[in-house]
């Protein structure tokens, strides 16, 4: 009878168990946990071979969601890693959208975050998209203040990028 539960999944063809992988990552990536990937990728054997080729063309974006779960434990609100809506984790990634507490700019100062955005820059990207938010009663803000925006310039301007 174990036997069945544990077969379960895996009676779904690879292409369901491919789909069940990407919606993973992908909300992993813009609103979850590190650790839930890392749960199905270590269960076995299986899901490991079959996750590996997705989780390679994201991997570097895992470990910097692993290193901002420490802002939302400071902020109380997440870093959000946005990928294209059609992206199937087959081609390396084009383009990202990061969504940055506002807080962040508070509590951390320029070396930190610029410390904690350098694995993003030296992704071979064509287009990443840095955004501030704040929540104000319930309702998300993106964050347009001069000060802020200025400073995100600045840690584009200090990589070398041309900011659009």
């Amino acid at each position: 009878m174990a036997n069945f539960h544990l077969l379960g999944f895996f009676v779904l063809p690879t292409e369901l168990r491919n789909e069940v992988y990407r919606h993973l990552l992908t909300d992993t990536l813009l609103d979850g946990r590190t650790s839930d990937v890392s749960a199905i990728y270590l269960a076995c054997s299986t899901t490991q071979a079959e996750l590996e080729s997705m989780i390679s063309k994201v991997r570097t974006l895992l470990h910097f969601k692993h290193e901002c779960e420490t802002i939302e434990s400071l902020t109380g609100e997440e870093v959000n890693i946005k990928l294209p809506r059609d992206y199937l984790y087959r081609t390396p990634l084009a383009e990202i959208t990061l969504w940055i507490p506002s807080k962040v700019f508070v509590i951390y100062d320029a070396i930190d975050i610029r410390e904690l955005l350098n694995p993003v820059f030296e992704l071979p990207l064509n287009t990443l998209t840095l955004r501030a938010y704040c929540h104000l009663s319930g309702c998300l803000y993106t964050i347009r203040d001069s000060e802020t925006v200025m400073y995100m310039i600045n840690m584009v301007k200090q990589k070398g990028w041309v900011p659009a």
